[in-house]
């Protein structure tokens, strides 16, 4: 698994680079606020980005216990995609150590991923 660092712009701007995706998944480190995570497929097939809960239920006031769901993006050859954490709910899909675990179907060895927070 891979790093992929995010940016955080500020009122001057920001330059936010893309990585390139490991096959064997990636990880977020969170840094606090609303967490945009944006991918590019530029593999010849479609490819599937999975954030799957580490919580896998979680407490809403007024409601009780609810599931968590999966996070899934299916991009088609060059396609651009965007899943996107306020944060109140990101507290679910944090690994351990903070980060968010991102994990991807075969092909996405030309996938390329980058991550923004916003504070």
């Amino acid at each position: 698994m891979a790093t992929i660092n995010s940016i955080k712009p500020t009122p001057a701007g920001a330059v936010a680079a893309f990585t390139p995706s490991t096959p064997a998944g990636d990880v977020v480190p969170y840094l606090g606020g609303d967490l945009i995570l944006e991918f590019v497929n530029g593999h010849t097939s479609a490819v599937t980005v999975n954030i799957v809960p580490t919580k896998p239920t979680t407490n809403v006031s007024g409601v009780g216990p609810v599931n968590v769901p999966t996070r899934s993006l299916a991009l088609g050859q060059n396609q651009h995609g965007i899943i996107a954490f306020s944060e109140d709910e990101i507290g679910a899909y944090l690994n351990t150590s903070r980060r968010v675990p991102i994990t991807y179907t075969s092909g996405n060895v030309a996938l390329l991923a980058r991550a923004i927070t916003r504070l």
